[in-house]
């Protein structure tokens, strides 16, 4: 859906960490903030606001993470994309390359005909290459999902996880990161979700860089009336501090 967005550019500022080199610790405690807004007055009213922060804490072999998302946009005064999505997720390290993980997460996208969906992941992540230039890393497990649309109507269901996050640095802090997840449910196998992102970092002077990102979310079998993928674009300024 998210009509509001078509080909407009969408202007992100926001706190980020900065990259580090493969070599050096984590920070102990993270934390990540952006905002954007698009605002067009005249012929059309149209507004766009889009938020969202992160935290990630390292504790021993724990590593905890928690974000919330809201994407938000009126034209001609009606809400035309209305976007909430939230996770808490907690990871036990077993070895450099391999960790388990519980996450729980949270979405609301009326314009997809979902009211709210809750979802418990349990699953186990493995990085299959690590460089200092590039990183790979997938995941697989389980989870429990609770659904209500927006017709009122309930869908509790099993579902499995399988995801791929790719990351390359350029010279300098540059990088490119791409993820891609695929959740299918288990008890009906024509319905499946694939959420995927791609996003370039590049800087442009000091602690500010452009950040590009274009998202793809597709319900093989979405909410009836409703359509199967949404894609969202956005480009703006990403301030590291």
């Amino acid at each position: 859906m998210l009509r509001c967005f078509g080909a407009t550019l969408l202007a992100t500022t926001g706190l980020v960490v900065p990259l580090r080199a493969q070599d050096e610790p984590p920070d102990p405690v993270a934390f990540t903030a952006n905002f954007g807004l698009v605002n067009v007055a005249g012929n059309t009213r149209l507004t766009t606001v889009s938020v969202g922060e992160g935290i990630e804490v390292h504790s021993g072999p724990w590593v905890a993470q928690q974000a919330f998302d809201v994407v938000y946009g009126e034209t001609d005064g009606v809400t035309s994309t209305s976007q909430w999505k939230g996770n808490v997720r907690g990871d036990r390290v077993l070895s450099p390359a391999a960790a388990i993980f519980l996450d729980l997460r949270y979405q609301r996208n009326t314009f997809a005909g979902i009211t709210r969906r809750f979802e418990e992941v349990l699953g186990f992540a493995y990085t299959a290459l690590d460089t200092p230039r590039d990183k790979l890393s997938f995941e697989a497990g389980g989870s429990l999902v609770q659904q209500r649309s927006t017709l009122d109507v309930e869908d509790n269901f099993a579902a499995g996880l399988l995801a791929g996050r790719f990351r390359h640095q350029f010279n300098g802090e540059a990088a490119f990161i791409q993820t891609v997840e695929f959740l299918p449910n288990l008890k009906e196998t024509d319905d499946y979700r694939i959420n995927s992102e791609s996003k370039l970092l590049a800087p442009l002077s000091g602690a500010i860089s452009l950040s590009i990102a274009y998202v793809v979310r597709f319900d093989n079998v979405p909410e009836p009336t409703f359509q199967k993928t949404d894609r969202i674009f956005t480009s703006g300024l990403q301030i590291s501090l």
